[in-house]
């Protein structure tokens, strides 16, 4: 398991599967690219390897929700408690 792996995981609490991992960080790869061309790395703040860990989780969490929302899945209990949290969160906002 690589580092970056570890980090993404540690930051969503939780594994993921090779395929979703290879997904998100493809994605979230772009994104960083796109941030960094239109805003700089922030003093190299944006190169590190915890950023980019944090873009993945955050691309793989938001893709989770997507297919939650449109397919009506049922998330693994692991993933409830981090989703359950995020509609708390949501709804102060309403």
């Amino acid at each position: 398991m690589t580092d970056l792996r570890l980090l993404v995981e540690n930051e969503l609490g939780y594994s993921i599967s090779d395929t979703q991992m290879d997904k998100s960080e493809k994605y979230a790869r772009r994104k960083l690219s796109w941030i960094i061309s239109r805003e700089g790395d922030n003093k190299g703040k944006r190169l590190e390897p915890k950023y980019l860990a944090k873009l993945i989780a955050e691309t793989f969490f938001t893709d989770s929700l997507t297919q939650m929302n449109t397919k009506k899945i049922v998330p693994p209990t692991k993933q409830t408690q981090s989703i359950n949290n995020l509609y708390s969160y949501c709804s102060m906002f309403n």
